[in-house]
């Protein structure tokens, strides 16, 4: 149950989500259409990022009826903005990333616990040094037949740093914050008919920092619990095609007060559909309303259109294309910002040049839309990335990112180009 806004954000982390983005993306898609394409096995009929790489996947170690993979990445990262501002100043940072995957997996399910970290050292600014860390489990238990339970739980230390829109622009460094979230669904299924019923839960706690004009950033007022729960019914009404309804219904609750008050609850109701025209083509596409009504009177209610469609277009053997867009509500309990609205549009291209070399282009613009002020920020994203896998020990890699973000917003106007080049050990 992901967030309709997996690919917000800007700045270092909306940059450094972007290095995973268009694999997750791909395989989220391809997962989605399932139903409609069981049973072909066909390499030709997978998108290119979902494919198995037997050759140079890492071995891991067993234990029992545990497989661990252990890996470590090292990089060394240019970016030309390092604060995200008008004025750009540049800087170097070595990144380095160990992590451990333990999976158990049964005839009737499967488990998996991801423990990992990124390290960032800067040459110049060590302000800007941070560690982010995470631990997640998931787990997916088929039931009965036609029954099947999906879980997952994560704990992270994560940070915002300059550039993103939710930052504190006034933070000498990054904002460090905790980031637990738990969710759950089961999906029952009656030959063609079926029903998704799932649930969310997400606390955030963050840390008070030093202020660029000196003393300390008050954060705690952005502490809160955002509730979510789902239910979405679905029919397969034509083999390939299924039909779905789907209404989220969320409440936030924040420990800011008064003005800072940014509690609220809404709904985002949909129709969609998930289909599979051909075997090279595939996707859904949804439309519905959305409101979120805020406990603060002096905030506006924030209601409109929301929508979401993601095609997938295997277009050769070796090309695969995917295109996505998405309007939903993003709050921002942040200083200065209360509701926004964000429209999202974008495209992947994932080439395999060789069966070892794997190209990836993609292209993301989104409008930020911040109500109860007059500002509108436009974002735009450009992303290239190599993967060159050179062993079951051994894979390098290479990716640019260039953003740019344009508002009516005094000082917040900024673009910034990353380059990465990277080696990952893995067993």
């Amino acid at each position: 149950m992901l967030e309709a806004g997996a690919i917000r954000g800007g700045g270092v982390r909306g940059l450094a989500r972007s290095a995973g983005l268009t694999c997750m993306t791909t395989i989220a898609l391809w997962s989605s259409a399932l139903p409609a394409c069981a049973g072909n096995e066909d390499i030709a009929s997978l998108p290119v990022r979902a494919r198995r790489h037997s050759d140079y996947e890492p071995a891991g170690v067993r234990v029992d009826a545990f497989m661990f993979y252990p890996s470590a990445v090292a990089s060394v990262e240019y970016d030309s903005n390092v604060f995200a501002k008008v004025n750009a100043i540049s800087d170097w940072a070595l990144v380095t990333a160990p992590e451990l995957r333990v999976v158990f997996e049964r005839s009737d399910g499967s488990y998996e616990l991801d423990v990992g970290a990124r390290n960032y050292v800067y040459k110049r600014f060590d302000s800007q040094d941070r560690t982010d860390a995470h631990a997640r489990f998931r787990a997916s238990r088929e039931i009965t037949n036609d029954f099947k339970w999906d879980g997952q739980v994560e704990i992270a230390r994560k940070y915002e740093v300059q550039g993103d829109s939710f930052a504190d622009t006034g933070a000498a460094q990054p904002v460090p914050y905790r980031d637990l979230q738990a969710e759950t669904s089961v999906t029952k299924t009656f030959n063609r008919l079926g029903v998704t019923i799932g649930g969310r839960v997400r606390n955030l706690a963050y840390e008070n920092v030093d202020a660029i004009a000196g003393g300390t950033l008050d954060q705690s007022f952005r502490d809160g619990t955002i509730v979510t729960t789902t239910l979405k019914p679905f029919y397969e009404f034509s083999p390939g095609y299924r039909a779905y309804a789907r209404i989220d219904l969320s409440r936030r609750d924040y420990q800011g007060e008064g003005t800072l008050n940014r509690d609220s609850q809404g709904y985002d109701a949909r129709g969609g559909l998930e289909f599979r025209v051909t075997s090279l083509v595939l996707g859904s596409l949804d439309v519905g309303y959305l409101s979120q009504d805020y406990s603060n009177r002096l905030i506006p209610t924030v209601d409109g259109l929301s929508a979401s469609a993601r095609v997938m277009w295997l277009m050769t053997p070796l090309m695969t294309v995917t295109m996505f867009a998405d309007r939903s509500v993003a709050e921002t309990a942040a200083p200065g910002q209360e509701g926004r609205l964000d429209a999202t549009a974008g495209a992947t291209l994932d080439y395999e040049l060789l069966r070892n070399l794997i190209l990836s282009f993609e292209g993301v613009y989104k409008n930020e839309e911040f109500v109860g002020t007059s500002r509108s920020d436009d974002v735009v994203r450009l992303s290239a990335k190599i993967d060159y896998l050179f062993s079951r020990g051994f894979n390098f890699g290479f990716q640019y990112n260039y953003i740019d973000r344009s508002s009516n917003a005094p000082d917040v106007d900024f673009e910034k180009h990353v380059i990465t080049f990277n080696i990952t050990a893995q067993h």
